[in-house]
């Protein structure tokens, strides 16, 4: 969970999205190299190189607190998902999906 208020949440989730869409598209192989990332070759999934790597301080396990989500928050995630899938939408993004 964030620990911002929704609407500052919001913007820092759509302005992650528009660089991550920005950069994937202008310098795909400055952005994520070549082998990082699980990709598909003749209907053979080749594994990424991240798949071998220590894991990293922020993939460590998190606290698992029970509680109702707020009803803005499920907001904000429609329109984050209807963003994604109109004008945010990657060429690639339904062919791994």
């Amino acid at each position: 969970m964030l620990l911002e208020e929704a609407p500052k949440a919001e913007l820092i989730v759509m302005t992650t999205i528009i660089l991550h869409n920005y950069l994937w598209n202008h310098s795909p192989t400055l952005y994520i190299l070549h082998g990082s990332l699980d990709y598909e070759e003749n209907g053979v999934l080749i594994e990424g190189s991240w798949r071998g790597e220590v894991k990293a301080a922020f993939m460590i396990p998190l606290r698992n607190i029970p509680r109702r989500t707020p009803a803005v928050y499920h907001k904000i995630r429609d329109e984050m998902a209807d963003y994604c899938m109109k004008e945010g939408a990657i060429l690639w993004q339904n062919t791994y999906a």
